[in-house]
């Protein structure tokens, strides 16, 4: 019985090898290497390396994923009928009649089986609503500031601006809804500008718009420190931060460099930081020099400045590198298999 040997997955007999010169083995080995290379590239997805669900290719779902098998296996819910005019059984949500605007009352007068005259009153009829959004429109407020001259001396003088009078001539729900469109709907200034004229009829300069951004954010300035504060100070804290577009509406960021969105979670509070750096400068910044309880993060250098006391690797970056090694071969794939059962 002949000797074989296994390279790159194929038996070749040991005395055909032996018998292959020196610099084709060496060929061999290259190849070989970068063969399973390529091949593990290949089988990385979203559940076994850092790469985004986003990035995983048709029919890529990792297989070996209990959780995977589990949501193919796990049958659609049947969508429950409607009613035959389309509409739903279930009773629909209702305003209390006292926030109604109108409340019109239509009492049948004539039987729809026998034409008899109908008298009565009905104590609990159906109740139908139509709920609309009214008319927006700007409501403006105009001070004048009256300037009278001195008898004495001549001097002319104008009265000043009440000191809750915003200078910008622009009040604070303005503010706030060009606040809320450009934070938690990602508008930049073109769309939000387009969005207060359509919707508003508020015609507002990039300009102007800018100006309320940085008026908002320093309004809330205060209660994010006090919330960073907070967090720094809890037994626990996750970290993790991701690519976030930055451009230079606000004239910060002249060089287009890559913004980052840094985020830090507790059980009550949760902090967003936009930033134009990665580094551990801003890690530390955000959490402190001095953590005294527990980072649970990724393995991302900016966070080696803590002391393993203080630190705690993300389990779903360990379940991604040990799912990795189950689809390997050999001892790694034996000690990935182990390590990932209950």
């Amino acid at each position: 019985m002949s000797v074989e040997i296994n390279i790159a997955g194929i038996q070749i007999p040991l005395g055909d090898w032996d018998a292959t010169p020196g610099s084709l083995k060496a060929v061999v080995k290259v190849l070989s290497e970068r063969l399973a290379y390529i091949e593990e590239q290949l089988k990385q997805n979203s559940q076994n390396s850092s790469r985004p669900p986003s990035s995983d290719g048709f029919g890529q779902q990792d297989l070996s994923n209990p959780q995977t098998l589990k949501k193919k296996k796990k049958k659609k819910k049947k969508k429950k009928k409607s009613s035959s005019d389309g509409s739903s059984k279930k009773t629909p949500q209702l305003y209390p009649i006292e926030a109604c605007s109108k409340v019109h009352s239509h009492v049948p007068d004539i039987c729809q089986h026998c034409g008899e005259q109908l008298s009565g009153f009905d104590e609990h009829p159906y109740r139908h609503q139509i709920v609309d959004i009214p008319p927006l429109s700007p409501k403006g407020i105009e001070h004048q500031l009256h300037q009278l001259e001195c008898n004495c001396c001549g001097r002319k003088n104008r009265a000043p601006l009440p000191a809750e009078v915003p200078s910008l001539g622009l009040g604070d729900r303005l503010a706030a809804v060009v606040a809320r469109f450009s934070v938690e709907h990602r508008q930049i200034h073109r769309m939000v500008k387009s969005l207060l004229a359509t919707k508003f009829s508020v015609e507002l300069s990039r300009g102007s718009i800018n100006r309320l951004r940085h008026q908002v954010s320093d309004a809330v300035a205060a209660p994010v420190e006090q919330a960073i504060e907070y967090v720094q100070g809890q037994a626990f804290v996750h970290s993790d931060e991701t690519s976030f577009s930055q451009g230079n509406g606000d004239g910060l960021n002249p060089r287009q460099s890559k913004g980052w969105l840094w985020v830090l979670v507790t059980p009550l509070v949760i902090v967003f930081s936009v930033v134009l750096s990665r580094s551990q400068a801003t890690a530390k910044a955000l959490l402190g020099e001095e953590l005294n309880g527990i980072l649970i993060s990724d393995r991302y250098s900016a966070y080696n400045w803590l002391e393993m006391m203080h630190r705690q690797v993300c389990w779903a970056d360990l379940k991604r590198d040990l799912t990795a090694m189950a689809s390997g071969t050999g001892v790694l794939k034996e000690i990935g298999e182990a390590l990932l059962r209950p």
